[in-house]
C-alpha cells in the first residue's frame, strides 16, 4: 500500500562515490519549488566524545560561514542551518528552484575554506544561550550526553571561550572550522528541479578537495548504567525525562524503536500524555525523541512539570514503560506505524527536509534505500514485536531531572529511586 508511494521514487536518486570517501546523491524533482543542497560529515575519531556545546560552536562556524557564501552570491530566499547530529554534522541550504548550481557552490565553499580565529570566537558565544534557554533542549541534550557519552556531560561554553583562548586554542580551531569533521566520511546530496543536475559537477569536483574519508566500523554501545544526571538551567518550568541507549540502524529491532517513540511520546494521544495529563494532570507537555545512527541509537522520553510533582512524574514515566514490557494494545500500534509511515513518505517528498537527511545516511554508511527498507518492515509490525522490543531494550534508563536556576549540570552515580 504505502510503500509503493515511496520505493519507486528511489530510482531517481544517482548515486557517486568519490576516491576520497564521499558519497553524493542527485534527486531531480521536475517541477518542484525549491531546490535543497546538503552535506553531512561523519564526525572523525578526535571528535567522537565531544559533548553537543563544542559540536554546536562547530555546527555554528559552518553556518555562519554558508550564510556569508549565501549574502556573497546575493541568493534571494534562501537559508542555511547546520545541525550537529550525534555521529554526523549536516549543512543544507535551501532556496528557490533553479539556483541548485548556486547552493552547491555555497556548501562546497562552506566546508573546504578556512574560518578565522573571531569567527570561531563569535560563533562560540553566539550557540551558547541555545544551551539554557529552552528546559527542554538543556533535559534532552544533557540526557543525550549521558547516553552516547561514557561518563558526564562534556564542559560547557564557558570553557569552551577559555580553550580557545589557551595555549591549545590554534589546535582548537582547526577542529572548530571542520578540519577533523572532513576527514571522515563525506556524504552529499541534492535535490529539486532539473537545475540540479547543473549543479553536479560542480558538487563533485569541490568536494573531491576534501581529505580522503574513511567508513568506521563500530561496535553497538553496551546498555546504560542506570543513574541520574541534575540539569540546572535559567528558567521557571521543571522537565525530567528517561533516557535508554539502543542498539544501531543495523538492528532488526529499528522498527519498534520507531513504533515506541511515537506510541510513549508522540502527540495528545500518546501513553504518557493519557497518562501524565489526561488521567493524572501531573505535566504540561510530554515528547519523546528517537535517534538511530550507525552504531547506536538512544530513545528520549520527557515532561514538563511542576517543581514539586518531579519524583511522581518520573515514577508514572517509570510505570508506563513498564507497562508497554507486559502488553499493548493492538489499535495503539496500528496508529503509531501508520504515523511513522506517513512521516517517512512526507520527508521523501520535501526537498528541505529529504536532502540533508538523504546527506547524513550517506555519511554513516546508510544507503538511499534505507527507508525503504524501514517503511516495508513497520508495515509487517505486530504489537507482539513492540512488546518484544521493549522488554529487551527498555531496561536501563538514565534519568534526567531539571533544575530550575543557574545555567550548570552535572551527572551522579546513584542509581534512580
Amino acid at each position: 500500500m504505502c510503500a509503493a508511494l515511496v520505493c519507486p521514487s528511489l530510482a531517481t536518486v544517482d548515486v557517486a562515490r568519490l576516491g576520497n570517501g564521499a558519497v553524493v546523491a542527485v534527486d531531480v524533482r521536475p517541477g518542484s519549488p525549491t531546490d535543497a543542497a546538503a552535506v553531512a560529515f561523519a564526525w572523525a575519531d578526535g571528535m567522537a566524545g565531544v559533548g553537543s556545546p563544542h559540536r554546536a560552536a562547530i555546527a555554528a562556524v559552518l553556518g555562519e560561514s554558508a550564510l556569508s557564501g549565501l549574502s556573497a552570491l546575493a541568493v534571494d530566499g534562501a537559508r542555511a542551518v547546520c545541525e550537529p547530529l550525534p555521529e554526523a554534522l549536516v549543512l543544507s541550504i535551501v532556496g528557490p528552484a533553479g539556483c541548485a548550481s548556486q547552493l552547491a557552490d555555497v556548501l562546497v565553499w562552506s566546508v573546504t575554506a578556512p574560518a578565522n580565529a573571531d569567527l570561531a570566537l563569535r560563533a562560540a558565544y553566539a550557540a551558547s544561550p541555545a544551551e539554557t534557554s529552552d528546559p527542554q533542549v538543556a533535559v534532552t541534550r544533557a540526557m543525550m550526553d549521558g547516553l552516547l557519552s561514557p561518563g558526564p556531560g562534556a564542559a560547557g561554553y564557558p570553557e569552551l571561550r577559555a580553550a580557545l583562548a589557551g595555549p591549545n586554542g590554534p589546535e582548537l580551531l582547526d577542529q572548530l572550522r571542520g578540519a577533523e569533521c572532513a576527514g571522515e566520511r563525506c556524504g552529499a546530496s541534492l535535490v529539486g528541479s532539473h537545475a540540479v543536475e547543473d549543479a553536479r559537477s560542480g558538487l563533485l569536483l569541490g568536494l573531491e578537495r576534501l581529505p580522503r574519508g574513511t567508513a568506521r566500523a563500530r561496535s553497538w554501545l553496551p546498555p546504560i548504567t542506570p543513574g541520574r544526571i541534575e540539569v540546572s538551567y535559567d528558567a521557571g518550568t521543571a522537565y525530567v525525562g528517561l533516557g535508554y541507549r539502543l542498539p544501531g540502524s543495523d538492528s532488526p529491532e529499528v522498527p519498534g524503536f520507531v513504533v515506541l517513540q511515537r506510541l510513549l511520546g508522540d502527540g495528545n494521544g500518546s501513553l504518557l500524555f493519557q497518562r501524565l495529563r489526561g488521567e493524572l494532570d501531573l505535566t504540561y507537555t510530554v515528547g519523546a525523541e528517537l535517534g538511530i545512527a550507525r552504531s547506536h541509537g538512544w530513545l528520549c522520553l520527557w515532561s514538563g512539570c511542576p517543581l514539586g510533582d518531579r519524583e511522581r512524574a518520573l515514577a508514572e514515566m517509570h510505570r508506563v514503560v513498564e507497562e508497554v514490557r507486559s502488553s499493548v494494545d493492538t489499535a495503539d500500534v496500528t496508529r503509531a506505524r501508520r504515523r511513522a509511515i506517513f512521516e517517512i513518505e512526507a520527508r521523501r517528498h520535501r526537498p528541505s527536509v529529504w536532502a540533508p537527511h538523504l546527506a547524513a545516511q550517506l555519511a554513516t554508511g546508510l544507503s538511499p534505500e534505507y527507508d525503504a527498507g524501514l517503511q516495508a518492515a513497520l508495515e509487517r509490525w505486530t504489537g507482539d514485536d513492540t512488546v518484544r522490543t521493549a522488554r529487551t531494550w527498555l531496561t536501563s534508563a538514565l534519568e534526567v531531572v531539571g533544575n530550575p536556576g543557574p545555567p550548570a549540570s552535572r551527572q551522579t552515580n546513584t542509581p534512580p529511586r
